[in-house]
């Protein structure tokens, strides 16, 4: 009776699995997008090669940003923020037109900073920002202490 019940047990988990990964479409996009986001992560940040980061964008963002530009723009990260530390994947977002991809990142002088990353519906990285998370201390004046 035992042996009944587990392969009970194992066919339910078996066809719960195949259930989820089937409802999934959208995971062999996102494999592709997140694998591709951290290479370039790794070859923009990490590694500092701005120009080999730009070959991996897609071909409206390589018209739009050229070698020099790509290159005053990383050294401005890099001038800003400091050397790259670390980076974790936050979220994916689906919209109509295109995926966005977020990243939490470190820099040397900047603790947090958010990573967006924009693909178009083929699958090309499109754009990106940097966006260095701010504290409530920051955003806000200290109110005066009364004596």
């Amino acid at each position: 009776m035992k042996k009944y019940v587990v392969a009970l047990c194992l066919l339910v988990m078996l066809a719960l699995s195949g259930t989820v990964l089937a409802a999934a479409p959208d995971a062999k996009v996102f494999s592709t997008e997140q694998d591709l986001a951290v290479r370039w992560t790794d070859t923009m940040f990490a590694q500092s090669k701005p120009v080999e980061a730009r070959a991996m964008m897609g071909a409206d963002a390589q018209k739009a940003v050229d070698q020099a530009k790509i290159t005053k723009l990383s050294d401005g990260i890099a001038k800003d923020l400091g050397k790259y530390k670390s980076g974790r994947f936050v979220s994916w977002t689906r919209y109509d037109q295109l995926d966005q991809m977020v990243y939490l990142m470190s820099f040397e002088k900047q603790p947090a900073v958010f990573c967006v990353l924009l693909f178009n519906k083929q699958g090309e990285l499109e754009n990106f920002s940097l966006n260095p998370a701010k504290s409530a201390d920051t955003n806000q004046k200290k109110a005066p202490v009364k004596k």
